[in-house]
Parts: structure tokens; C-alpha cells; sequence
């Protein structure tokens, strides 16, 4: 494995800079992922952070774009309930049988079907930094790596690469994306890195905010050990599952508010970085700009972080298979992204460098989750009234919300084109703990309405696979939703 030292500064000379200590070779570039050459790495002796950042904008805008699908639906697998901490493999082997069935019955011969599978493991459903992956991981603890299998090609542990190629095996016309974090990673105390990372999470300047164990804990992504252990991981991931996979989607948890990062080494950064690769034509300094276009920058910085993990991933392939693979790129959003143009300045997600950026974007079309996180809202549950029929229950009509959105989205160019709305199947109540099941009907019609108005792509969170009662349940209007074509 080439060192990530060398791998940053190979970014350079394929960017023709001269800092690595050689200069760029005639025409040369880095295409699909391709690994560069070992002549051109061994030339290198710039610091791993400097070489990392600045490659952060210099290289990624040479990606190519994906070529869009007609129609794609989306579903959202958790690999959680596969493993539950058994340490029996052949109940593991079951289960994931049993995932692979729900990919069978999902899918219609021509249909578009994407499998996002998460490959970090979230078994209490918060917000918490991820600590354990689904395979074997250089800073983080591997879920479920004990495991003995009878497979020569995976004898042990790797459930992410095994169930992953489970489903390519049972429907090989359907692709399956590394649904991963972006920066909520805990390392794990057996790293080399430990010490450092414990020191390079994002700080707010706020003091209500130094405590907040609701948000996400997230790494600085302008903190240079940070690009070396998320870069490490997404290389671990592409040496483990590499042949199995067809792109990346990124977690939710990339996020940046407008009183982030406040920490010295951040502060530092972000003040002597040269933002204009990022906003041509605006030479302004840190100090000279206000929130909105520090907000704005950091977004934009975030996408290009986001994306250098991807050539990780790709670069990973080439070293352990000897394959070129150019893997396709989402990444999950928040709806206010796109509804509310402040609200870049507390996500750092801005739609014109998503829609850029990114071969699709997500955006969690989750009316009943807002409604209950509005502490306005007095309704009782949401949905509930719907499903359970309470009297007297007030029920959440989420027609205002999708409308908005719609428009929200097809105001960008060509956004139609590249979002992907994500419909939520269940109400999560996070005050009483429960959760109610929207009925297969109501999700089809909701995506149906968004459909007449122009929605191309859906997807949903979660498909509960591997309970009895999997939702959505493939009946009804959803059914239809699944082969309706333009």
C-alpha cells in the first residue's frame, strides 16, 4: 500500500504544483482513480496536511460526472440487525440471505435500483460518533471481524464486502453503494492516531453549544490528521469491498455550523487557506467576509473533502484488484439546504456546490421528523392520527411541506435531474421512543405526488428488512411507484 503521504502529494504533481520537490510530467493526470505513477509519488517530501488540503481543491473538479438514470429508487439498508452481536456465522449467513430476498423482491426487470448499505455500524439509532465498521478498519473497530466463515474468499469478518456481494449475486442488475460517515468517527484507542484525533473535533465558539451532546461530534476536516484517518478508512473500505461496491453516499453528518470550527489549529487554517479556488473571482481573506461567505466556503470546502475520500476509495481498488473503477457519488442533505437559503450558514451545505459536486443528492424529505422536531408543532404523533385512528388526534397534512420543497428544488437548474427525495417509512417518536410504520399506501402516495409534479428519483429510510413486517410492504400504490416511468 502507498503511504497516504505520498498519495496526497502525487495529488499535486497531477495538478502540475511544484511543491512536492519535482515538477508535473507533460499532460499528466490521474483519470478514473488510476493510480499515479511510483516515480512521480517517491518524488514527494511535502507535510501529509499541506499536500491534503491543498489537493482538497486543486484536483478533486477533474472528476468526471456520472451518467444519470432514467429513474432510480433508492433504498436504505442497515447492517445492524444482520450481525445484533451474534457470534454464530451461519445465523449471520441467514440473515444476510434473508436481505438479499428483500433486494429480489423489490426489484422489476429495467428498474434502476440502488442498495445504499451502511458499512459503519449505528445500533442505538443517535447521533453519537461512529466507532465500528463493517470491515476491517486501521482506527476504528471492526463489527462483527471475529466472525469464522467457510469462504475462501472472506473466512472472516468483512460483513459490509459479504453482504454487499450477497446482493450483486442475487439481483446483478442492481448496484450498491458504501452509504459511509463524513466526519462523525470516533477512533478507536488502539489506534496510532488516538491521542491526535482526541484533540481535532470540531469546536463551536458558542458556549451553549461546547456541551451539546445532541449534535453530531464531528472531526475538523481542517485539521490535517483528520484527512489522514478518514482518508485510511475509505482506503480500508476499498481494499476490503472494493469489487463489490459502485460508489459512495455520504452520511448526514456532514455538517459545519456558521460557529464551527473555533478550535486554534482550525482558526488558524481557516484564515490562511486561499479560498479563491473555491469562489473564483473573490480574492477576499477570512477575516474580510461575512458569515454568509464563510458559510458558503465551507460548504464547498466540505464537498471537496467528501469527494478526495471517494479517489481514496477508487485508488484502493486499483492497488487491490488491479481494476480502474470510477464510483458514483451522493450525498445526503438536509431539506432546509434547499427550502431555506440561510440555512447554509448552520450546515454548510449550499445547493449550487451540491448539485456540482455530487452525482445525486438526497435530500430527506421527512415531514413528520420536522414536524416533531418544530417546537411549535402541538399536534399529537404526526402520522399516528392516520394509522391508529385516535379520536380527537389531529393529523400532520404534508402536502404544504412536499410542495414547498418541490419548488424549493426545481428552482435550481437541472436539480430535478440529480435529487433524490428519500421518503421516511416510520414516525420515529423520540420522546415516548416509539416508532409507528407508515402504511404502504401513504408512501405511495406521497412519492405519487411528488411524481405529477416532476419528481424523477425516490428513495426511502428505513427498509426494515429483517423484521417480519418489512416496510414499505410491496403492495398498492407503492408497488406502482416502483415500475412508474416517465
Amino acid at each position: 500500500m502507498i503511504s497516504f503521504k505520498n498519495l496526497f502529494c502525487a495529488l499535486l504533481v497531477a495538478t502540475a504544483l511544484s511543491a512536492c520537490g519535482g515538477s508535473q510530467a507533460p499532460n499528466q493526470t490521474i483519470v478514473d482513480g488510476a493510480s499515479p505513477s511510483v516515480a512521480s509519488i517517491e518524488q514527494s517530501d511535502m507535510p501529509v496536511a499541506d499536500a491534503s488540503r491543498q489537493a482538497a481543491t486543486l484536483h478533486i473538479g477533474a472528476l468526471p460526472s456520472a451518467v444519470a438514470a432514467p429513474q432510480l429508487r433508492v433504498v436504505h439498508f442497515d447492517l445492524d440487525p444482520i450481525y445484533s452481536d451474534s457470534d454464530d456465522a451461519a445465523q449471520v449467513t441467514s440473515n444476510i440471505a434473508q436481505m438479499s430476498a428483500r433486494v429480489r423482491a423489490l426489484y422489476r426487470p429495467g428498474m434502476d435500483l440502488v442498495i445504499y448499505l451502511s458499512a459503519f455500524s449505528n445500533v442505538t439509532a443517535t447521533q453519537n460518533s461512529y466507532d465500528q465498521m463493517f470491515f476491517p478498519s486501521t482506527h476504528l473497530a471492526e463489527r462483527g471481524g471475529k466472525l469464522q466463515f467457510n469462504d475462501t474468499e472472506m473466512p472472516k469478518g468483512a460483513l459490509f464486502a459479504r453482504a454487499a456481494r450477497a446482493i450483486k449475486r442475487a439481483v446483478p442488475g442492481v448496484k450498491v453503494y458504501a452509504w459511509m460517515p463524513t466526519l462523525n468517527y470516533r477512533v478507536s484507542p488502539n489506534s496510532t492516531v488516538y491521542a491526535d484525533s482526541q484533540t481535532s473535533y470540531i469546536q463551536s465558539d458558542l458556549p451553549s453549544e461546547q456541551n451539546d451532546t445532541s449534535q453530531y461530534k464531528r472531526l475538523s476536516p481542517f485539521v490535517g490528521v483528520v484527512w489522514d484517518i478518514v482518508a485510511q478508512t475509505y482506503y480500508d473500505l476499498g481494499t476490503s469491498a472494493g469489487k463489490y461496491i459502485d460508489g459512495i453516499v455520504f452520511h448526514d453528518d456532514g455538517i459545519i455550523t456558521d460557529h464551527e470550527d473555533a478550535s486554534p489549529s482550525a482558526h488558524a487554517f481557516l484564515k490562511s487557506y486561499d479560498w479563491s479556488a473555491l469562489v473564483p473571482g473573490d480574492a477576499r481573506g477570512w477575516n474580510q467576509l461575512d458569515s454568509m461567505g464563510r458559510a458558503v466556503r465551507k460548504a464547498r470546502y466540505l464537498d471537496q473533502f467528501s469527494l478526495y475520500m471517494v479517489q481514496q476509495t477508487e485508488a484502493a481498488i486499483a492497488d487491490s484488484f488491479g481494476a480502474t473503477k470510477r464510483l458514483g457519488t451522493a450525498r445526503h442533505v438536509y431539506s432546509s439546504a434547499f427550502t431555506n437559503p440561510n440555512s447554509v450558514e448552520w450546515l454548510a451545505q449550499e445547493p449550487t456546490s451540491l448539485l456540482k459536486d455530487y452525482d445525486y443528492v438526497l435530500i430527506e424529505a421527512y415531514p413528520y421528523m420536522e414536524a416533531r422536531n418544530n417546537p411549535k408543532n402541538t399536534q399529537a404523533g404526526a402520522n399516528y392520527c392516520e394509522l391508529k385512528f385516535v379520536q380527537g388526534c389531529s393529523s400532520l397534512n404534508v402536502t404544504p411541506f412536499y410542495d414547498a420543497l418541490y419548488a424549493a428544488v426545481a428552482k435550481q437548474p437541472k436539480a430535478i435531474q440529480k435529487v433524490v427525495f428519500v421518503m421516511q417509512t416510520v414516525d420515529w417518536n423520540t420522546a415516548t421512543g416509539t416508532v409507528t410504520d407508515l402504511t404502504s399506501d401513504m408512501l405511495g402516495n406521497q412519492m405519487r405526488a411528488l411524481f405529477q409534479k416532476g419528481a424523477i428519483h425516490f428513495g426511502w429510510y428505513p427498509d426494515r428488512y429483517f423484521s417480519a413486517d418489512a416496510h414499505p410492504a410491496i403492495s398498492g400504490d407503492f408497488n406502482n411507484m416502483l415500475v412508474l416511468r416517465r
